[in-house]
């Protein structure tokens, strides 16, 4: 495409408010859905990727499946800035913790019964930490989307054909994963 991009790092919420503002130009990853709050968000209709959950307990734990009906009757924590679990647990005694880190070690010194964190992170902290086992299956998988300012909503035929070369060669997976 041409352009030159910066990477910027903010707070979830803030983020999607500078962006529907206009005083940035996009967000990289959100769920569908996000226009519906922030109506000068246009999606990308080609995804990024999917990102899934899942539920982490204490090795010693009696909690064996992983569904939000199950969970929902246990202490509940997650990390701070994910929407999707905001909704999820809203009803729910669930509190959050500043980071995944955070909630896998309150898990496995039994402050909160269920820990909820993406799945990558899951696998990292069964070797990392210790004392902790990854429910199966995994809680919810959500596919994202990039979002862009109305006033670009012009580059988006080029993007969704940029995306899906990227997707269906495999290197946006590669890009995402690290691995070049």
């Amino acid at each position: 495409m041409g352009l030159d991009i910066e990477l910027v790092t903010r707070p979830a919420k803030r983020s999607l408010i500078e962006v529907n503002s206009g005083a940035s130009d996009a967000e990289m990853a959100r769920v569908t859905g996000a226009e519906m709050e922030y109506p000068n968000l246009v999606r990308v209709k080609e995804p990024i990727f999917a990102l899934s959950f899942s539920a982490i307990v204490a090795a010693k734990s009696k909690h064996w499946l992983s569904s939000w009906e199950e969970i929902s009757k246990h202490r509940i924590g997650y990390p701070r800035g994910y929407r999707l679990l905001d909704i999820r647990t809203k009803s729910m005694k669930a509190l959050t913790a500043k980071d995944p880190v955070t909630i896998a070690k309150m898990v496995k010194a039994g402050r909160i019964d269920v820990g909820i964190v993406v799945t990558s992170d899951a696998n990292r902290f069964v070797s990392k930490i210790g004392g902790i086992v990854i429910l199966k299956p995994v809680i919810e998988v959500v596919t994202l989307y990039h979002y862009l300012n109305v006033k670009h909503r012009r580059l988006i035929p080029e993007m969704e054909i940029i995306l899906i070369n990227l997707n269906d060669s495999g290197r946006t997976k590669e890009l995402i994963l690290g691995t070049n």
